[in-house]
């Protein structure tokens, strides 16, 4: 399809990528907080440029997320994805494979 050029919605890509596939890794690179507890609202993100993609830390399919962005996830997102048994590996650990290795041999 040279030339033609497709159009979609970043919720519709938010939506399909973050909640509604169900996938063993999903790196967060970038900046932008992307992941909000169910408990919170938009507003508590400090991040109004992302509100139409943000998803609920319940919602998220992946197993394992690499949060290499800065602030990927508030702070409540993280504990309540940690609860419901996700693994999530922050940035400073993403520098040091061997300390990744165990975390994902576990999984």
């Amino acid at each position: 399809m040279a030339g033609h050029t497709l159009q979609i919605a970043g919720w519709r890509i938010a939506d399909t990528l973050f909640a509604d596939r169900a996938v063993d890794l999903l790196w967060l690179g970038g900046i932008g907080t992307y992941v909000k507890a169910s408990t919170e609202k938009h507003e508590d993100a400090g991040d109004r440029s992302n509100d139409n993609v943000r998803v609920d830390a319940a919602d998220l399919a992946a197993r394992v997320v690499g949060e290499g962005a800065n602030l990927g996830f508030t702070q409540k997102a993280r504990i309540e994805y940690a609860l419901r048994a996700g693994a999530l590996i922050p940035m400073r650990l993403t520098i040091r494979p061997a300390l990744i290795r165990p975390i994902m041999k576990s999984i």
